[in-house]
């Protein structure tokens, strides 16, 4: 075991190792200056929210390291980032490391028996899945928009619902005539919005129709 890991898998394995990534992943690419294998991800998406494409970049080089350093880095190229740390891209990536949970150990295994896809195909597995237990930010800190007037809400404005919403609110409007949105501001979980509203109409009315046109 020791030996395995202080050398560079042989050739042959390698090349087999590749024809198997390329079935798993679109794009497989090697680095002879960094002697490294890329694979990048299709998009990922957790709680209905992109956090884009990864790009996991492991350096042959850099596999007899592989109890002190991970030789492997997880790459967002335009990364979704934590709004309290911008270092963490994904849940479970800080800094290009990857939190491995549960996973660590299958990692290790498959890195030291030199079996590339299954070391990619699992990173990629970690990345496309919510485990409470090994996050750098939690799900409802990412955004880090909280109304200290409104309190802790849930959740449910996730950035399609926000664009459906952006079309809907002047088409709305246009059945109140008079009305007008100044401004509005969406929160993950809420909206601020600014309006001039004729005396003709109640507030509670014109909320209730930019409410109810949502079931229109």
């Amino acid at each position: 075991m020791e030996g395995l890991q202080k050398k560079t898998p042989k050739l042959s394995l390698l090349v087999a190792e590749l024809n198997q990534m390329e079935k798993e992943f679109d794009s497989v690419d090697f680095d002879n200056s960094e002697n490294a294998i890329s694979v990048v991800t299709d998009l990922i998406t957790l709680d209905d929210v992109p956090r884009g494409p990864f790009k996991i970049q492991l350096r042959l080089g850099k596999l007899g390291e592989l109890y002190k350093n991970r030789p492997y880095r997880v790459i967002v190229p335009n990364p979704n980032s934590a709004a309290t740390d911008e270092s963490v891209s994904h849940l479970h990536v800080s800094d290009q490391k990857l939190c491995e949970g549960d996973g660590s150990a299958a990692i290790t295994a498959s890195l030291q028996q030199g079996r590339l896809s299954d070391f990619f195909t699992m990173v990629r597995s970690i990345l496309n899945t919510y485990n409470p237990d090994s996050l750098y930010v939690a799900l409802h800190d990412w955004d880090d928009t909280r109304c200290y007037d409104c309190g802790y809400r849930r959740r449910i404005l996730n950035l399609g619902v926000m664009g459906y919403l952006a079309k809907l609110f002047p088409k709305a409007v246009r059945n109140m005539p008079g009305c007008e949105i100044v401004s509005y501001d969406m929160q993950v979980n809420h909206i601020h919005m600014v309006m001039i509203i004729p005396s003709n109409y109640s507030v509670s009315e014109v909320v209730g129709r930019l409410k109810g046109a949502n079931g229109e």
